[in-house]
């Protein structure tokens, strides 16, 4: 018998602003910004981030992810991406609204 692990079920928004250091090394730099997309597609393929946007006022990553809670959400995804070293986070967990108009 095999068994599957449990969809994450619930949903974050995610305010990701990557900082990347003066000191840092243009080659270090290039290889982060090729292993994030890489990362990136690997972690949409799981159902773990389901979309991504840039705030227009700063570049600002916005993301909309899925996960079982916040702590699986930064051991599995942020946790996981090139750029940890260089990142901050602030996580919103949402819940569904009852006038939502895509739940009518």
């Amino acid at each position: 018998m095999t068994t599957t692990a449990a969809l994450p079920n619930s949903e974050f928004l995610v305010v990701l602003n990557v900082v990347i250091p003066e000191s840092a090394d243009p080659a270090e730099v290039d290889r982060v910004r090729t292993g994030q997309g890489a990362r990136v597609k690997e972690l949409t393929a799981a159902g773990y981030i389901l979309r991504l946007w840039k705030r227009a006022a700063d570049g600002t990553t916005i993301a909309l992810c899925r996960a079982t809670d916040e702590t699986d959400l930064r051991a599995k995804v942020f946790d996981t991406l090139p750029t940890h070293k260089w990142h901050t986070l602030e996580i919103t967990e949402l819940r569904p609204h009852p006038s939502d108009p895509a739940l009518s």
